[in-house]
């Protein structure tokens, strides 16, 4: 992303927070993004530690106040991953500047989740990313508190975090708001329409994403795990439903958090059990039914569904064998 954005002269940084990718290695303090990071690191401010991958449901994640801490957290991390080489789904470790003034709700913290899709169809030849335009945010059970940096009830909007509190689901069903809801309190509290202010901005930034690493995520020569495929790339297809994590902070500027391979699919709520059901039917649509010998027009208008009401806009497009060279 950095080089995709430093290329248009954008500053990477205003689209995501400070984040450095470190090999989950015993040495990694010789790494020189952990040096950037220790560099780059003050006393007073908190920063994000997360396993590289494998991190959805909030599995791994910590919050620190303190360089010596991060730095021992991380030592006892890579020596178990160091340990357990060849088992280890973690190869590398995350390290994010965490946003100190985030937009609140009613106190609380809030992210936003984005689905999108990413396919690869070897008839056409082509590879895709579609944005949905319909995705939610996740509210934290507890009021917010900067210097209660060890509570993860505070500071992870995670499902698979909050629902242990006992305040899940006082404030919000399954503590999830609509975007319409959230669009309503946000005219009504800043005089900025959600829907037609920053859902765009969210939109752009997902179509970068796609822009930056569309070409890396086909990937016909290995799996999901790493290891060999045995097809050829001329008849691989593939689709991969991808968790896009905004945040706003108290100024209403957007950042991209974080970006997962696995996002949950639960449906705890009315709200979700709508969305969830329809951008996995519209999923179907896009990736699977072109082998069902639907043609391209067919494959998002069969039973009910209209052209109109397709949820998944395409925001990507390039070619497989261009993909193949890169």
């Amino acid at each position: 992303m950095r080089s995709y954005y430093s290329a248009r002269e954008l500053r990477v940084f205003d689209y995501l927070p400070e984040t450095y990718l470190v090999p989950s290695q015993v040495n990694f303090e010789l790494h020189p993004q952990f040096k950037a990071f220790k560099q780059a690191c003050k006393p007073g401010q908190l920063w994000i530690f997360k396993p590289g991958e494998c991190t959805n449901r909030g599995h791994g994640i910590r919050v620190f106040n303190d360089y010596e801490k991060l730095k021992q957290h991380m030592m006892e991390f890579c020596r178990g991953q160091q340990s357990r080489r060849g088992q280890s789904r973690y190869r590398h470790c995350i390290i994010q500047k965490y946003i100190k003034q985030p937009l609140l709700i009613n106190k609380r913290k809030f992210d936003i989740r984005v689905f999108a899709l990413f396919v690869c169809h070897a008839e056409t030849g082509l590879i895709r990313g579609y944005f949905y335009d319909e995705g939610y945010l996740r509210t934290s059970s507890k009021d917010f508190n900067v210097d209660k940096w060890d509570n993860r009830l505070i500071h992870l909007t995670n499902d698979a975090v909050q629902k242990h509190s006992t305040d899940y689901g006082k404030y919000e069903s399954a503590n999830k708001i609509s975007y319409l809801d959230f669009d309503k309190h946000l005219l009504r509290e800043r005089n900025v329409s959600f829907l037609s202010t920053i859902v765009p901005k969210i939109k752009q930034q997902v179509a970068d994403v796609f822009d930056a690493t569309g070409r890396s995520l086909y990937r016909p020569d290995r799996n999901s795990e790493g290891g060999s495929r045995c097809e050829s790339a001329s008849e691989y297809n593939a689709f991969e439903i991808l968790g896009f994590d905004f945040m706003l902070d108290h100024k209403l500027r957007l950042k991209l958090i974080e970006v997962n391979t696995n996002p949950c699919l639960d449906t705890p709520c009315m709200l979700l059990q709508r969305i969830i059901p329809q951008m996995l039917d519209q999923t179907l649509k896009l990736a699977v039914d072109p082998f069902l010998q639907a043609s391209e027009h067919q494959y998002y208008m069969t039973q009910d569904l209209t052209v109109s009401e397709m949820r998944f806009t395409q925001v990507y497009q390039d070619s497989m064998d261009l993909a193949r060279r890169d």
